[in-house]
């Protein structure tokens, strides 16, 4: 808990952290991009129908960006990478 505060991390994805430490185990590259909607620790910081769809137009295209430039970024790394597909 002291490593993650030292983060400033503020949540956990439970589902992503499963699929990371798995990838771990068996040493395929990983990483995650996560969008964030909400910081429900704050009054106003809690996710609506609105908040999320405001937040989605604003962020979800530029996110898929980044996705997808690391991901040519890698191919063209030409490294070689345990069960990478492109």
């Amino acid at each position: 808990m002291n490593k993650l505060k030292k983060t400033t991390a503020v949540g956990i994805d439970i589902e992503v952290s499963t699929i990371l430490l798995e990838m771990r185990y068996n040493e395929i590259p990983r990483g995650a991009l996560l969008l964030v909607s909400d910081v429900p620790v704050t009054p106003d910081g809690v996710k609506t129908e609105k908040s999320d769809q405001a937040v989605t137009s604003k962020w979800a295209k530029q996110h898929l960006e980044i996705g997808i430039h690391a991901m040519t970024d890698l191919k063209n790394s030409r490294d070689k990478i345990k069960h990478f597909r492109y």
